[in-house]
């Protein structure tokens, strides 16, 4: 009786085949609800993070417009001496780390700032007081670049 008690005992370690594919199956139900829900919240951030670079650039060059008193935007061509001013730290970048376009619309009147990627097929740009368009077509201008400054090396 003791040889079968010991025998058993020594079957029973490990699992078996069913355990295992009960939680592999478990795992891949975690799976299938975890992922599209962190697909769609990193969409919702890369949207997110564009809407707020293209409004801290619109508000750069109100700014701009408001210090100097003019009433006309800057040409396409002058858009980073312009801004790099206001924006330090260097031009920011989409999410994808691509630039934004600036473009002079209505003779000087008025101006578009855009991101060149679609987000779920919108492409998004921002205009005087800092209203996000969403718009269908690519938007096209001038890409806002500059580097921040390096600081000097303190080594001695």
């Amino acid at each position: 009786m003791s040889y079968l008690v010991r025998k058993r005992k020594k079957r029973e370690e490990g699992f078996t085949l069913i355990e295992l594919v009960i939680v592999i199956a478990i795992i891949g139900i975690l799976m299938a609800i975890a992922i599209p829900n962190y697909m769609s919240a990193r969409r919702t951030a890369a949207i997110n993070a564009t809407k707020a670079n293209l409004r801290n650039l619109a508000t750069a060059l109100e700014l701009y417009m408001a210090e100097k008193n003019f009433s006309i935007y800057p040409e396409n061509a002058d858009i980073n001496t312009v801004l790099k001013t206001y924006l330090p730290g260097g031009a920011p970048k989409n999410p994808a780390g691509k630039n934004y376009v600036y473009s002079q619309v209505d003779s000087g009147a008025s101006f578009l700032i855009g991101d060149l990627d679609p987000y779920d097929g919108k492409y998004y740009q921002v205009g005087p007081g800092g209203s996000i368009q969403e718009v269908t077509s690519v938007p096209s201008g001038t890409a806002i670049t500059w580097t921040a400054p390096t600081p000097p090396s303190g080594g001695q």
